[in-house]
């Protein structure tokens, strides 16, 4: 739906004030068929290091570069067309919120720079993902507390039993029966196994 005509806004001096104090880091451009700008106004506008009475009477391609010039210039006709517009283009000195809409005879387009709102989205987007890395260290950080448990109590039975095996061998291996040596050294030969067999299971597990 068309607003108005650009000849009423264009002499409207309040609701051009409404629209520029209202609308905070914006630019504010009525412009004709001929996309020229026959009124402008806004703090972003005097951040580009325009006057208004430096842009009125310009086209609207020529207050931008090449390569923004040809993404606005895609905008206006769609909105010379009848379309309500938004849109944003992000660069790197600031990331412009577009909103344009036909008049009877021209448009009006609204440039805001949101890049306040697009850090502070980033900022959060960081901290849930910083947030989230963190959660999965913590849970690593504990099934590997939980798996360094499992070994301890896999290899301390073990041990123990070659330890004392290991011992009495050493200490009675003259006076102690042939069959009592040959049961000791099995017993250690088997716990052995079994850690190499948990060892095994590991090293599988950590690739």
């Amino acid at each position: 739906m068309k607003v108005a005509t650009i000849t009423s806004l264009q002499y409207d001096d309040p609701m051009m004030r409404m629209l520029v104090d209202n609308l905070p880091a914006c630019a504010v451009a009525l412009f004709d068929s001929n996309l020229r700008i026959v009124r402008a106004g806004g703090e972003l506008l005097e951040r580009w290091g325009f006057h208004h009475d430096e842009v009125e009477g310009r086209l609207l391609r020529e207050m931008f570069p090449p390569s923004k010039a040809a993404w606005l210039s895609g905008l206006v006709s769609k909105v010379m067309a009848g379309e309500t517009i938004r849109a944003e283009y992000p660069q790197e000195q600031m990331h412009l919120h577009v909103v344009a809409k036909p008049t009877n005879d021209g448009g009006v387009i609204l440039m805001r720079d949101i890049r306040d709102v697009a850090d502070a989205h980033a900022q959060r987007f960081t901290q849930e993902l910083r947030s989230t890395e963190a959660r999965k260290d913590g849970e690593i950080n504990l099934l590997k507390n939980q798996m360094a448990e499992r070994i301890l109590h896999e290899f301390r039975n073990p041990l123990a039993s070659v330890a004392s095996s290991a011992e009495l061998l050493h200490l009675y291996f003259e006076t102690m029966p042939e069959d009592r040596r040959r049961e000791h050294i099995d017993r250690i030969a088997h716990e052995v196994h079994r850690l190499s067999s948990v060892l095994d299971d590991i090293l599988a597990i950590m690739k």
